[in-house]
This record gives structure tokens, C-alpha cells and sequence, in this order.
């Protein structure tokens, strides 16, 4: 069931640390080497403004978040797109996406990347091909022998959301017809 207009992604605040960490680091760990490090700088930065974090959460519970890491000037990487098992296919992961495309558009990005494991990658690509993400490339051995990863690019040119707004401006009929 698809309730995309229920969930409000709202930013990081840093009462919500204990819990981000607690969620995604057992889930991070299985997949990257460092990855509780990592992901407890990264807070660090999202709480400095050096980096964005937007999430989804009810009570003690966390549903989705979103990291994204400035890559040089009008890029950045979603480092993560994550929605707990129990709440997948609701819309979630959606919500956040759209939360994020809308600041990308807003701040005029010229692209975002995303790496996924191959295993997450199929069920992640939907998703976000839906939002303008394409395969670039799939990189192997990246964290180690065996560990392939799917790098997604998104590109404002393929983003429907940039789209509708001039399409819904452009006249059915030229005025010189």
C-alpha cells in the first residue's frame, strides 16, 4: 500500500543520534568495513552543516533516513537512502527521495550519485529510476573481493519532478499555429 502523503521526512536533529546510530549501524556493518565510524562522523558533520540528513520517524521508532555528503561544488553523494524491513513499501523510501530531489532541484545540483550492493541494488532501482537515477557503472571488489557495488547517478535532466513544472507551463498549441 503506497501512503507517500503520510510521511513527512523532517531534518537530523541531534536527539535523534542514539537512535540513528542504534538502527543503521548494525545494518551499515554487515555491508561496508568501518561503517560505525563512518557513519558517527557523519553525524558529526550533519550536526557542523557540513552534510544533510533528513529522516522519518514515530515515537522510538525509526522508519527511514536519508545522509547526503556534499562531492565538490553542485554535487553530492546520497550516501544513505535506508527504511527499516517493517516499514518498506509504504511510501517510505519514496517520501524520502522526493524530500531530497526537491532541495537538489532547489540548489541547482548538476548530478548526485548513489552506491548500492549488487544484492540491494534490483529492489533499490526502481525506485530510483522512477526519480531519474540511471546505472553509471557497477564497480567490483570495491569493499573488498566480491563486494560489488551498482553506482546510481541522477542527473536533473532526467528528473521528472524538473520536468513537470515546464510541461505543465508549455501551451498545448503554439501561438503561431
Amino acid at each position: 500500500m503506497d501512503q507517500v502523503g503520510l510521511w513527512m521526512p523532517r531534518p537530523y536533529a541531534s536527539f535523534d543520534r542514539r537512535l540513528v546510530m542504534s538502527q543503521l549501524s548494525p545494518v551499515l556493518s554487515d555491508l561496508y568495513p568501518g561503517a560505525t565510524k563512518w557513519l558517527d562522523r557523519r553525524l558529526d558533520d550533519v550536526e557542523y552543516g557540513t552534510a544533510a540528513c533528513r529522516l522519518i520517524r514515530s515515537g522510538a521508532s525509526l522508519k527511514g533516513v536519508t545522509i547526503e555528503t556534499p562531492k565538490g561544488q553542485n554535487r553530492l553523494k546520497l550516501s544513505t537512502l535506508w527504511v527499516g524491513s517493517d516499514y518498506r513499501r509504504m511510501g517510505i523510501g519514496r517520501a524520502l527521495l522526493d524530500a531530497c530531489r526537491v532541495r537538489w532541484v532547489e540548489r541547482g545540483l548538476e548530478s548526485v550519485t548513489l552506491t548500492a550492493d549488487t544484492s540491494a541494488a534490483s529492489d533499490l532501482g526502481v525506485l530510483l529510476r522512477r526519480s531519474g537515477f540511471t546505472v553509471a557503472k557497477i564497480e567490483r571488489d570495491r569493499y573488498g573481493e566480491g563486494r560489488h557495488e551498482v553506482i546510481f547517478e541522477w542527473l536533473p535532466v532526467r528528473d521528472p519532478l524538473v520536468d513537470a513544472p515546464a510541461a505543465a507551463m508549455s501551451p498545448a498549441v503554439s501561438p503561431s499555429a
